[in-house]
């Protein structure tokens, strides 16, 4: 079978960029509650779902199309499109709703989000530079976003996300999504659990490794390992899942 022939690809995405495989597949394990299990998976592997939301979902669609939702390819394009300046008084994360950056006063120390702050910048109908910009507050929330509703980067989007490693917060410097080393270890403690976050390189990912007390198992990954393993584990997830796909209100 031919890359364009084939179902699982990019390319034949719905025009509103949902795949149907996708939506059904997320919609039936938020009728499971099947949000737990996916905060379980350890070594950032495809995630897993329980018995119970197996069998629903083995009831309404078959094992094939369930699949088909889970393993699709994201392959990364070459739009660039400019990034925009970061609303870190008053933005809200267009995944969590949680707050860009963290508020002063709070339990969690100055610069706790700002650290994993990421940016979607799309471009409008007509092609022409981004006319929009989404901000998320989690690494984990760009990519959930985009495997949600579709949205690939390098393809009429760009992807931007923030050096974790940057001395100063919020002043952090984007880099293309695309072009940075993530790293995931159990003991890298971020926003909505998502142990996850993004810096311009192998070694200053290395470095942060280093820096923490307790490690635990963890991996360095690359945008494209990314998008194959999406949706990441984060708190939440189903139901963020749902709704950002438009299968639940509010």
């Amino acid at each position: 079978m031919s890359r364009s022939d084939d179902p699982r690809s990019p390319d034949r995405l719905s025009p509103d960029r949902h795949s149907p495989d996708r939506r059904r597949f997320l919609l039936t394990l938020a009728k499971a509650g099947a949000t737990a299990p996916f905060l379980a998976a350890p070594l950032l592997t495809a995630p897993f779902v329980t018995g119970a939301a197996f069998a629903q979902m083995s009831h309404d669609q078959d094992s094939e199309k369930a699949t088909m939702s889970m393993g699709a390819g994201h392959p990364i394009g070459l739009d660039v499109l400019p990034a925009t300046d970061a609303p870190w008084q008053d933005g809200r994360c267009a995944f969590c709703n949680m707050t860009i950056a963290t508020p002063e006063g709070g339990a969690l120390p100055p610069g706790f989000r700002e650290r994993t702050y990421a940016q979607m910048r799309l471009a409008d109908d007509a092609g022409g530079e981004g006319t929009q910009a989404l901000h998320f507050e989690s690494v984990a929330c760009l990519h959930n976003y985009a495997y949600a509703t579709g949205v690939r980067d390098g393809h009429g989007a760009t992807f931007y996300v923030a050096d974790a490693g940057a001395p100063q917060a919020p002043q952090h410097g984007l880099m293309l999504s695309r072009e940075a080393t993530y790293l995931w270890a159990e003991g890298l403690r971020v926003s909505m659990a998502a142990r996850m976050a993004a810096y311009p390189n192998d070694d200053a990912a290395v470095a942060a490794l280093a820096r923490l007390d307790a490690p635990g198992r963890h991996r360095l990954l690359d945008a494209v390992t990314i998008a194959d393993l999406a949706p990441l584990p984060e708190m939440n997830l189903i139901a963020l899942l749902a709704r950002a796909s438009g299968l639940l209100d509010g």
